[in-house]
């Protein structure tokens, strides 16, 4: 998973990282990439006095076809 943080002109917002125990306050055009398995529960705590905007995504490593099978993978070729 990777977040870019576009803006900072909000208090608080952190994003906390739950089982490592970490709270991680990114400025604009941070970078944060993490793993995103059960070890690493992450949220994102509400901002105050501002909106906070963030571009995310997250990447999955396995082939289409082991998730959903061959026959389903055909259906959209």
């Amino acid at each position: 998973m990777w977040t870019l943080y576009l803006n900072d002109d909000f208090d608080e917002g952190e994003t906390q990282l739950l089982f490592q125990g970490r709270k991680i306050v990114l400025r604009t055009a941070s970078l944060l990439i993490a793993l995103i398995a059960f070890t690493h529960t992450q949220r994102g705590y509400w901002p105050q006095g501002g909106d906070k905007f963030i571009a995310t995504s997250w990447i999955l490593f396995q082939s289409a076809q082991k998730l959903l099978g061959s026959n389903a993978v055909q259906q959209y070729m």
